[in-house]
């Protein structure tokens, strides 16, 4: 009785303690008056109260006694998704988790969550690993921009005559086989700063995607101008061009069309809090967007921008997000592709933080820039004092000398389809075959250098299966021009790798 009477009290903060009172009182009622109590407690708080502080209260009662009966917030539905941003932090947490399984219940799947334009880019750019290796998906639609260093450096001017030549064959601004974009018009309108001002308009000229189906560069897609306001970071080593991206702001607008009106109100509502401060928050919106929102390159692009914004927090918070940053790269890599750089690992950073950052650089490294980038970064790390941070980068280096032979097939495929021929695909075989003998030559002076057990023996197993693959010569099942080039070894690294092996088996 008492908890029923300070409910309809005319201070909010009376009537939230009357809320949080409920949810230890009720379980000690019997059944019968438990039942009554929560019905015409929580529904009155829940349906006729506005207060954010007593709404917060109700809504965690509400998960706390009768998490599965969703149909009681059929009437208080669009008032919670309204004051959303206005509830506390952690009531916003349990709020959007109620509401998310509200969401999955009462309504239905959109189609853009699974086939939204960013799905339909990962897709086409996902690596699959099996038993017998790495396994490419099919053709990607871009590529980037100049190459980096990678383990140790060989024939640097051969590297400046094919520079200057791919230079000269492809337009400023352009990778191979991309397609110039076409200008459409489109009206802009200016809002008024005051309101007894007329809205001003005007006709400006974007690019916009081929007629034909050709994309602009994932990362430039994905580095847009968010709806967020989110801005661009500057130098990255994934850093599209420009062109499409305007087209790309508008890519998504309507991918929600199929959805019901309040389906909309609660991922628009929501969609402000990855801003927030609070990490819990923003992994709440995260999970409420990947789960019941649609998969378009717009939100697909705040969700990376909030999760790499929150991860540079303590070590506590940066490994609950950096582990749920590793479980989305794998589904959605291209949201953190422009964000190579921020999961390079620091000096500071713990042992099991480091572990996590080498899977995720691992799941971004789908473009040659990105695996020339973590390759550089490999150098720095197998000189590791931790002996199981070094083995494990050594066993990177591994995995990026597979993923560099289908990434590289991949660009030279695209390229023979638009016109270039069998020579680009020879070529983008031959960075391959190159990125695997510095990765070769790099292992073999590591075991001259390290004396432990532990880091020699990872060496050798990662020679065996770089050499096995630089001598079967076999690559993606669309490939077959690539099959048959020779890999051109003018330092004789194979040779020397192998009288190394000899002599660490003898030695052993």
């Amino acid at each position: 009785m008492g908890v029923q009477k300070c409910a309809k009290d005319h201070s909010p903060y009376v009537r939230k303690c009357a809320a949080n009172a409920l949810a230890k009182l009720c379980p000690r009622c019997d059944p019968a008056q438990r039942e009554s109590l929560m019905s015409e407690v929580i529904t009155t708080m829940l349906d006729s109260d506005s207060s954010t502080m007593v709404l917060t209260s109700a809504i965690i009662a509400f998960s706390e006694l009768c998490p599965d009966r969703l149909e009681m917030l059929h009437a208080s539905y669009r008032k919670l998704c309204h004051l959303l941003t206005d509830m506390d932090e952690w009531g916003q947490v349990v709020a959007m988790d109620v509401l998310s399984r509200y969401c999955r219940r009462f309504f239905r799947e959109p189609q853009g969550a699974k086939m939204g334009s960013a799905v339909m880019i990962d897709r086409e750019r996902r690596i699959r690993r099996t038993s017998a290796g790495v396994v490419a998906k099919s053709v990607v639609t871009d590529t980037t921009g100049d190459a980096l260093d990678v383990l140790i450096p060989m024939n640097e001017d051969k590297k400046k005559k094919k520079k200057s030549k791919n230079d000269a064959a492809v337009p400023l601004g352009m990778g191979i086989g991309s397609v110039a974009p076409s200008k459409i018009k489109r009206r802009v309108v200016k809002k008024a700063f005051y309101s007894d001002e007329e809205d001003e308009s005007e006709e400006e000229e974007v690019y916009a995607s081929h007629p034909l189906g050709a994309k602009v560069p994932v990362a430039g897609a994905m580095r847009q101008r968010s709806v967020l306001g989110f801005g661009v970071s500057g130098n990255n080593v994934m850093g599209g061009g420009l062109a499409g991206q305007s087209a790309m702001d508008n890519q998504g607008d309507d991918e929600d069309e199929d959805l019901h009106e309040d389906h909309k109100l609660l991922l628009r509502s929501s969609l402000s809090l990855l801003m927030s401060r609070n990490a819990a928050v923003v992994l709440a919106v995260c999970s409420l967007h990947y789960y019941c929102g649609v998969a378009s390159i717009k939100i697909r692009s705040a969700i990376g921008k909030a999760l790499v914004r929150i991860h540079r927090d303590r070590r506590e918070i940066q490994y609950v997000v950096l582990t749920s940053i590793r479980s989305l790269v794998s589904e959605c890599p291209s949201a953190f592709t422009p964000f190579l750089d921020d999961f390079f690992i620091k000096a500071m950073d713990p042992s099991f933080t480091r572990m996590i950052k080498l899977n995720i650089l691992v799941d971004l490294s789908l473009e040659p820039a990105s695996i020339r980038a973590v390759l550089k970064e490999l150098r720095s790390y197998v000189r590791h004092d931790d002996k199981e941070f070094v083995c494990a980068s050594i066993r990177t280096v591994g995995k990026l000398a597979e993923l560099a032979r289908i990434v590289f097939d991949r660009h030279g495929a695209k390229a023979t389809a638009n016109g270039g021929g069998d020579r680009c695909l020879e070529d983008a075989r031959r960075e391959a075959n190159e990125i695997a003998l510095n990765c070769l030559y790099g292992l073999m002076v590591l075991t001259e250098c390290r004396q432990d057990e532990k880091i020699v023996g990872e060496c050798v197993t990662v020679m065996q299966r770089i050499i096995s693959q630089l001598l079967s010569g076999s690559g993606e099942d669309a490939v077959t021009a690539s099959k048959n080039v020779v890999v051109e070894d003018p330092n004789s690294v194979q040779s020397m790798a192998l009288r190394r092996l000899v002599l660490l088996l003898v030695q052993a």
